[in-house]
């Protein structure tokens, strides 16, 4: 039941509206619930009219039916209108929610779920989350009030039929009971297999350049046509009970009429029934059973939504998983130094995993000096760079740190993340106090200024949906401008150059050396020239700091595979983007 209070409670800011619409509702169903009687004495009256001085009373009656029929359709207008407009503003409200909690999600978080994946997921929810809030309530309020109101009917016109026809209509609400706990397990196996489906194809057309380059589009074809086939069959299964509701209910309400229709007879030959009247009752039967159809079926449609709520319950909750990024307080577990970082004995293992990402790290970032962060893929480097930039929190030993007073950290990822805006909102990104003159500087400091500045729009040259209107090397020097903006303390490049060509990797570095003295760099990479000029050295490998020092100490050490391993591919790259002009001036 408390998840059905966090579903009211999303209801309650529109009371006001649900009040009125509840009034509404119910006048109309009482207009639905008269008509039977109406039409009964309107067809009683006929055979007592012999002329036309004698048709006053049934056009009365006629325009009392058609008054209650317009009267009907205008209530039920009404109410509908109100109902689905709230409904769309706790959508709003919950994407809203979603959205915001997304956003403050750490990647400890993120461990066990892709946040696309969540996304997804939600998306494909959220229709039947909302419509607890819209149809599916107003479906489950109007059918028990057609309930009350039919049986209170039945009971005026004949004590004994109407306990007859309750007794049927009890098994009919017994069996489809049965049928929406079927339902509503079934249900959550569909979503589940819809949301995989939506996941797969997000992934697919995310990384479809890889696809088209490994030539593997029937692979992923074939991967594709997998999940959707499997959640056909979770959703032919989910058909194939909810077709079967109705038709069982058809079969036992006509058992139910049937015996109705017996005992009428019987009342009629008794004298103690018009045949009017066993028309009216059956009237009622009709609807009293299919309104505990129908509620029935929205309980089960209102289960289906506190289901999908429970689902994501903890994404739509108050509180935020992690303090907003203006929060002045740092956290318990940074001391101020002079300078630099300094790792303690760190140690980080993700949820779910049980291997630990780090194990006892330990060393040193001097500041303003440009420190390589090296290792194989797994070895933990950009758990380290979330650990520096606050994203995760150690789980033992500490981080101390010496940030310049008012400057923070910025981030130079592998995937440049460009979205749809101009090159000038990319680099400002929602940092109102950035100027055009910073943004100017901070591209011209990260080597792409000159290149903007041949675009016919310049600075307001707008970018594509995923950047695809620029090169790799130009999406990533924008992001470098990005992080250069906000003039951070310390500066961190997570794999920023593994996907560069050579003329794009010289270009950051060049950008880098400017920036020597006067930034603490942090360069995490496998690979790659930028590791060629740095001050400082840090390896790691299964989670575990092998080495701390200048790069020449670890030359000297004689156990330089890896630094000779990552300079031969770099020169392999190197020869490759040399023989591509040739290539082409031959062909």
């Amino acid at each position: 039941m408390s998840h059905y209070a966090d579903l009211a409670r999303f209801a309650r800011p529109f009371r006001t509206q649900y009040l009125i619409a509840a009034v509404l509702l119910a006048a109309g169903t009482v207009c639905i619930l008269v008509l039977p009687q109406r039409v009964s004495d309107f067809i009683a009256d006929l055979p007592r009219t012999s002329g036309p001085h004698d048709s006053g009373g049934l056009l009365a009656i006629g325009v009392q039916i058609l008054a209650l029929a317009l009267g009907q359709a205008a209530l039920a207008a009404l109410y509908t209108y109100i109902v689905s407009i709230v409904s769309e503003r706790v959508g709003v409200e919950l994407r809203a929610r979603f959205f915001n909690r997304l956003m403050r999600q750490t990647l400890a978080d993120d461990a066990g779920q892709q946040a696309g994946a969540k996304a997804s997921e939600f998306i494909s929810d959220l229709a039947i989350i909302q419509s607890a809030y819209g149809d599916t309530a107003v479906s489950f309020v109007r059918h028990i009030l057609f309930t009350i109101g039919a049986l209170i009917a039945m009971f005026l016109v004949d004590v004994r039929m109407a306990a007859t026809t309750l007794i049927s209509t009890a098994v009919v609400a017994g069996v489809i009971g049965l049928f929406v706990a079927w339902l509503s397990r079934s249900l959550v196996r569909m979503q589940v297999e819809r949301s995989r489906v939506v996941a797969s194809l997000l992934e697919a057309a995310g990384n479809r350049y890889v696809i088209q380059a490994f030539r593997k589009e029937a692979y992923f074809q074939a991967l594709f046509d997998a999940t959707l086939d499997r959640a056909f069959r979770i959703i032919r299964q989910y058909q194939r009970i909810a077709v079967l509701i109705n038709p069982v209910a058809f079969v036992i309400l006509s058992i139910a009429v049937s015996v109705i229709v017996l005992v009428g007879v019987e009342q009629v030959a008794a004298g103690r029934m018009r045949g009017t009247e066993i028309v009216t009752f059956l009237t009622y039967a009709v609807i009293l059973v299919a309104a505990i159809s129908q509620a029935g079926m929205t309980a089960g449609q209102l289960r289906q939504a506190q289901l999908m709520y429970r689902k994501h319950e903890k994404m739509l909750q108050d509180d935020p998983v992690v303090a907003a990024a203006s929060d002045p307080s740092p956290p318990s577990d940074v001391v101020d130094m002079a300078a630099g970082y300094r790792f303690h004995d760190v140690d980080y293992t993700y949820p779910g995993s049980a291997v630990p990402a780090l194990r006892d790290v330990s060393f040193f970032v001097p500041a303003g000096r440009t420190t390589a962060l090296i290792g194989e893929s797994g070895s933990g480097k950009s758990t380290v760079a979330a650990l520096l930039m606050g994203l995760l929190r150690p789980q033992r030993g500490r981080i101390d740190r010496g940030d310049q007073p008012g400057l923070g950290i910025g981030i130079v990822p592998q995937e440049p993340f460009l979205f749809r805006a101009t090159i000038a909102d990319n680099i400002r990104f929602g940092r109102a106090e950035i100027d055009e003159a910073a943004i100017r500087r901070s591209a011209q400091a990260a080597q792409i200024n000159d290149h903007i500045m041949q675009l016919p729009d310049r600075f307001q040259h707008m970018v594509s949906e995923d950047g695809d209107n620029l090169s790799r090397g130009q999406q990533q020097r924008i992001a470098l401008a990005r992080a250069l903006a906000g003039r951070p303390g310390t500066l961190v490049l997570d794999e920023a150059t593994a996907s560069l060509d050579v003329a794009s990797e010289r270009a950051i570095g060049v950008a880098l050396k400017n920036l020597r003295g006067q930034t603490t760099i942090v360069v995490i990479a496998h690979q790659g020239s930028l590791i060629d000029d740095v001050d400082h050295l840090v390896v790691m490998k299964a989670g575990r700091v092998v080495f701390e020092g200048s790069p020449a100490d670890w030359r000297l050490n004689g156990n330089n595979s890896f630094v000779e391993h990552a300079g031969l591919r770099l020169a392999e790259r190197r020869m490759t983007d040399a023989a591509m002009p040739a290539a082409r001036s031959l062909g």
